[in-house]
Order: structure tokens, then sequence, then C-alpha cells
């Protein structure tokens, strides 16, 4: 499996199948982190994700959670997205869960119907660590309303 820059993946993640779907962070301006400054970001092609999926197969014989990397995978277009479930689906039949980092601004840039239909696909658990966490951040900044905005998101999904 091709792997560019440097992996980062929750601890909750320690046992889970990395697929690299993007190299670094689409935004990577933010003052407290300096994760992705060593690579310029850029989308993982499909033909490279599918090869990567065929090396995974004879090294994983179950995957049934798959991460995907690297900075803001959910920065990838809905039907991106979904052209990527599906090839999981195609190599791995027996995921149920696929996880990624999202940022709080590409999550609110899905439409409803877009967000349904990646939870169709198998996004069942994306984000809503990450979620949390910049929910905290940004209280101890006190951006109260994208707060609002964003709890709101949660308890709809």
């Amino acid at each position: 499996m091709q792997f560019e820059g440097t992996t980062y993946r929750p601890p909750v993640e320690a046992d889970t199948m990395l697929l690299q779907v993007t190299v670094g962070c689409a935004h990577n301006r933010c003052t407290y982190c300096n994760m992705y400054d060593d690579v310029i970001f850029r989308i993982i092609t499909p033909d490279q994700i599918e090869q990567d999926l065929i090396e995974a197969r004879q090294n994983f014989p179950e995957a049934k959670r798959i991460f995907l990397v690297n900075g803001d995978a959910f920065v990838l277009s809905a039907n991106r997205q979904k052209k990527i479930t599906q090839q999981i689906a195609e190599y791995f039949p027996e995921c149920k869960t696929i996880t990624m980092y999202a940022s709080i601004q590409n999550i609110i840039s899905k439409s409803d119907d877009d967000l349904k239909e990646l939870k169709k696909w198998l996004l069942k658990f994306m984000v809503l660590m990450v979620l949390i966490i910049q929910m905290k951040l940004l209280q101890r900044l006190s951006v109260s309303k994208l707060i609002l905005n964003c709890q709101n998101w949660v308890y709809a999904w």
C-alpha cells in the first residue's frame, strides 16, 4: 500500500485498517497544527485507491472498520466519497464502518441529502469524535453560534 507523508490516526483507530484517500490537509492553515506542513495537499486517484484495496485484501483477512487518511478526508465531494465506499464494499464486503477526520466546514458544506446518502454507504460513525473535540475547542474560543449549529447537526445525524 502506498502512504505519502506522515499518517496520523486517533487512538480509537489503533487496530483499524488504514486507506489513504488524500495527502495532507486541504485547509493546512490552523495556527495550532503543524501535522501536514511537510506535504502539499492532493487527492489520491481512484486507480491508486483500488490498487491499495487489492493489496490490503491480501494482507487483511478481515476489515470490519476502515479509517480513511489523511488530514480532512471529508473534503472530498459526496460523489467521490460514495465511489470510495463502493470500492471498499467490493473488496471488503464485511466492512461495517468507515471513519475519517473531518472539519466542521466540510461537514456543513454537504447537503442533507448527501449526508444521508453517505450514511447509507457505510459512513456510520464518521467524524463524531473529531466534531466533539472541535466543539470543545470552539467553546474555549467563544465561537458559540457555530457550536450550536454543529450540535444540531450531531443530534440530527
